[in-house]
C-alpha cells in the first residue's frame, strides 16, 4: 500500500469518528450524568458552607433492583435457554444436547452471567448495551509424574495454548457506530501499553505493521479521565507507563471523492496518525462485525436510544435538593440563627468556634440593663409538612421513572395503601418489564448466542480435545476432530437457532400462580364446580404447575418409593382402593345425588319439587 493509500485510510477513519463524536455528545452528556449519579455524586458548589449536602441513592438502588430482577432469570434457572433446529436445513455436525453442552462450557468460560449482569447497569445508566465477541488464546496447565532410575516421583508441568470464548463489554465512550443507522462502519476506540502493542504485533506480524507500531510515540491519554466517572475511581498520573489509543474500524473505507476504497475490511490507526494494521478483509468466517449492540428503550431511527435511568436521575437531583432544604429548615429549627454584639461581651474570643449548646456568655458593662447579647433572628423558613409532601411526590415521580416502587426495594409506604393498590402497581411495572426483558432476550442475548456459535466453530481446531471428549463421548470427538476447520464451519453454521426464554419465564411464572390461585378461588367456591373439574382435568397436574411457578424444588416433596408402596398395593389385584368411585356405582364423596343406578320412578322422585305457577310441578 502506497502513502497516498495509507494517508486516505487514516483520513476516512478519523473522519469516521469525529463524525460519530458529534452525533452522539448530548447522549455523553446524560451518560455522564447518570453514572454520576449511579456513584452518588452530584455538583453541590451551588451550596453554602454549612448547608446540607446529602445524597439519596435513588438511581443506585434502582439500577441494583433491576439488575438483579432480569439477571435471577437467567441464574436461577437450570435451562434459561434453547438450541432449535433450522427448519430445511441439512443434517447437523452436531445434535441439540450437544449443541448444548458446547456452548454452555464456552459460555461458562466467558464468565457470561457477570457479562449479562454488567451489560445490563451499562445498558440502564447509558442507554446501550455493546458487546464485543472473539476468543483468546490461554495457558491450561497440564501435571504429571516421572520416575527417575533411582525411583523418585517428580511433578512436572506443562502448558498447553487452548482456545476460548471471550465477550467484552464496551463503554460507549469507546463506541463510534455510523450516527445514519446504515451501519457504514464502527470504530472502537482501545486504550493499551505501548509495549503489550509491540508484543502483539511481533507475535502477529501478518497482521500489524511492526515497523509503524515501533514509530509510535507514546503520550497519556484522555480515557482515564473518563473512565473513572463510570468506575468511580480516582484518575492517575500515566505518565511513567506509556499508552496509546487505537481506533479499530470494522466497515467500508470511503475516499475524499466519496469512492469506495475498502469494503467489508478491518483496520486500526494509533494515536491518530499511524496506520498499524493496513485494511485486510473480515477475517471472521460469518463476515459480521464482531459487535452486539442493543437498547433497552428503543428510540424509532435512533441509533443511540434512550437510557432507562435519564429521568430518574433527573428526579433524584430534585430529590436531592428538597430533602437538603428539609434537613436544614430541621436544623435551623433547633439551632436557629443568631445575632452576636462583640461589644457587649467580656471576652469575644469566647465565639471564635461558634456558639454550643448551654454556653453562657458573660455580659460586660456596657451592655445596657435589660438588652440581650446572643438573640435569635427570625429568618425565611419552609413548613416541614409542606417540604415532607414535596418530597414524596417527588420520590413517587422518581419510583414510576424507574419501574420501581417502595414494596420492590423492602421498604414499607410512607402512607397507608390498600391491597389492591399494591397489585395493581406491582402488575403495571411487570407488565412493563416483560417488554423490556423480551427486547434484553431477543435483540441482545440471542444475537450473542448466535455469534458466539459461529466464532466457536471458526476456532475449532484450537480447543481443548479433552474438554471437546468428556462433553462429546470418545467416538463423537474423532469424528469432529477428523474433519477440517472449514468443513465442521459449513455444517455447523445454520443449523440451529437459539432461544432464551429465562428471563420472561420468571416474570410468567409470577403471572401463571396468580392465574392459578385465581381459578383454585373459583372452583373451590362451589362442590359443584370442584366436581365438574375434578372430571375434566387432573388436579395433580395443576398442583404441579403451581409448584412450578412457585420454584418450589420437586424433588424435595416428591413421595419416595416407600411412600408410594400402600398406594401401589391399593391399586393392585383389580381392588379400588377406599373411597374411590367404581364404574356403575354412585361416588360416596360426591356432593351431588347420583342417579346412574337408581329405577326410573325412584329418579323421578328424588328430583325436588318446584313451584311452577302458583302450583306443584313434578318433573314428570
Amino acid at each position: 500500500m502506497s502513502d497516498v493509500d495509507e494517508k486516505s485510510v487514516v483520513n476516512a477513519v478519523v473522519s469516521y469518528k469525529r463524525e460519530s463524536d458529534l452525533a452522539r455528545r448530548d447522549r455523553m452528556t446524560k451518560n455522564a450524568r447518570n453514572f454520576d449519579f449511579y456513584h452518588l455524586k452530584q455538583d453541590f458548589s451551588h451550596k453554602k458552607t454549612g448547608q446540607s449536602q446529602e445524597f439519596l441513592p435513588k438511581v443506585a438502588m434502582a439500577v441494583e433492583q433491576t439488575t438483579s430482577f432480569v439477571h435471577q432469570g437467567l441464574i436461577d434457572l437450570g435451562e434459561w435457554f434453547s438450541v432449535e433446529p433450522e427448519p430445511g436445513n441439512r443434517q447437523p455436525l452436531v445434535s441439540r444436547d450437544e449443541a448444548r453442552l458446547i456452548l454452555s462450557r464456552q459460555l461458562s468460560k466467558a464468565n457470561f452471567f457477570t457479562f449479562i449482569e454488567d451489560s445490563l447497569k451499562s445498558g440502564l445508566l447509558g442507554a446501550v448495551m455493546i458487546a464485543k465477541v472473539h476468543g483468546r488464546t490461554v495457558e491450561k496447565p497440564v501435571f504429571f509424574t516421572e520416575k527417575t532410575d533411582d525411583g523418585v516421583v517428580t511433578l512436572r508441568r506443562k502448558k498447553n495454548q487452548v482456545w476460548q470464548l471471550k465477550c467484552d463489554l464496551i463503554r460507549q465512550q469507546d463506541y463510534f457506530p455510523d450516527p445514519t443507522g446504515e451501519g457504514l462502519y464502527e470504530i472502537h476506540s482501545i486504550e493499551m501499553d505501548l509495549f503489550a502493542l509491540k508484543r502483539l504485533a511481533e507475535a502477529n506480524p501478518d497482521v500489524y505493521d511492526l515497523p509503524a507500531v515501533e514509530a509510535l510515540v507514546a503520550s497519556q491519554t484522555e480515557e482515564a479521565q473518563t473512565k473513572d466517572r463510570e468506575t468511580d475511581q480516582s484518575p492517575t498520573d500515566s505518565s511513567y507507563r506509556k499508552r496509546v489509543r487505537i481506533d479499530e474500524c470494522w466497515g467500508t473505507l470511503i475516499g475524499p471523492d466519496g469512492d469506495v476504497l475498502h469494503e467489508n475490511v478491518v483496520c486500526a490507526v494509533a494515536n491518530d496518525s499511524f496506520l498499524i494494521r493496513k485494511p485486510q478483509p473480515n477475517p471472521n468466517w460469518h463476515g459480521k462485525s464482531p459487535f452486539v449492540v442493543a437498547p433497552l428503550m428503543r428510540v424509532p431511527h435512533s441509533v443511540w436510544h434512550k437510557a432507562l435511568m435519564d429521568a430518574p436521575t433527573a428526579l433524584n437531583q430534585a430529590s436531592n435538593e428538597i430533602y437538603n432544604l428539609v434537613l436544614d429548615a430541621g436544623i435551623n429549627s433547633v439551632f436557629g440563627v443568631r445575632q452576636v454584639r462583640e461589644d457587649w461581651i467580656e471576652n469575644a474570643d469566647e465565639l471564635s468556634n461558634g456558639i454550643s449548646p448551654g454556653f453562657v456568655a458573660k455580659a460586660n458593662s456596657a451592655c445596657p440593663p435589660g438588652q440581650k447579647v446572643i438573640e435569635t433572628v427570625s429568618t425565611g423558613a419552609i413548613d416541614l409538612n409542606q417540604g415532607l409532601q414535596v418530597l414524596n411526590i417527588t420520590n413517587a415521580e422518581l419510583q414510576a421513572a424507574a419501574l420501581s416502587n417502595d414494596l420492590r426495594q423492602g421498604v414499607l409506604p410512607s402512607r397507608s395503601v390498600k391491597a389492591t393498590e399494591v397489585v395493581e402497581a406491582s402488575q403495571s411495572i411487570t407488565s412493563v418489564f416483560t417488554g423490556i426483558a423480551k427486547s434484553i432476550e431477543t435483540s441482545y442475548i440471542e444475537k450473542l448466542l448466535d455469534l458466539a456459535w459461529l466464532t466457536i466453530w471458526q476456532n475449532a481446531d484450537d480447543w481443548d480435545a479433552d474438554e471437546l471428549e468428556s462433553l462429546l463421548g470418545e467416538k463423537r470427538a474423532q469424528a469432529v476432530k477428523a474433519m477440517s476447520a472449514q468443513e465442521r464451519f459449513a455444517k455447523t453454521v445454520g443449523t440451529h437457532s437459539f432461544k432464551v426464554f429465562g428471563i420472561t419465564q420468571t416474570i410468567n411464572k409470577i403471572k401463571d400462580y396468580r392465574k392459578q390461585t385465581a381459578l383454585l378461588q373459583t372452583v373451590g367456591s362451589s362442590p359443584v364446580l370442584m366436581e365438574e373439574f375434578s372430571k375434566k382435568y387432573d388436579l395433580g397436574k395443576l398442583l404441579g404447575e403451581i409448584v412450578k411457578a412457585l420454584d418450589v424444588n420437586e424433588d424435595k416433596i416428591k413421595l419416595d418409593e416407600s411412600d408410594d408402596l400402600m398406594g401401589q398395593l391399593a391399586e393392585g389385584g383389580g381392588e379400588a382402593a377406599a373411597g374411590s368411585p367404581v364404574q356403575g356405582l354412585p361416588d360416596q364423596q360426591s356432593q351431588i345425588p347420583q342417579m346412574a343406578n337408581l329405577s326410573p320412578e325412584s329418579s323421578l322422585s328424588a328430583i325436588p319439587t318446584t313451584q311452577f305457577s302458583g302450583r306443584a310441578f313434578n318433573g314428570g
